[in-house]
């Protein structure tokens, strides 16, 4: 779970009953996680199992995923969240 700066609360989870190495990311918001006051949520696919989430300093979320291959490739994901808005984006700002 990340705290956001706004007081939001972002929990990133892999998809369940997938396999580890390949499946999907979930992203949900919520305005309060302690009472479920859920606001919106953002999947993609993934290729590899989450290693990382982290709230970046212009205020986006970077999801890191490893292989489960030979060669542990990783991948960054972007999430901008807005006042309305949930989405991925690039790593640069906008």
């Amino acid at each position: 779970m990340i705290k956001l700066d706004d007081g939001r609360d972002l929990v990133i989870t892999e998809g369940s009953d997938e396999p580890r190495s390949i499946g999907s990311v979930t992203a949900l918001l919520y305005r309060n996680l302690d009472v479920g006051d859920f606001e919106m949520g953002l999947s993609f696919a993934r290729d590899g199992f989450v290693t990382d989430a982290v709230l970046q300093e212009n205020g986006k979320v970077k999801v890191t995923t490893t292989s489960a291959g030979s060669g542990s490739y990783r991948q960054e994901y972007y999430i901008c969240i807005g006042k309305a808005s949930l989405n991925l984006c690039d790593a640069g700002l906008e």
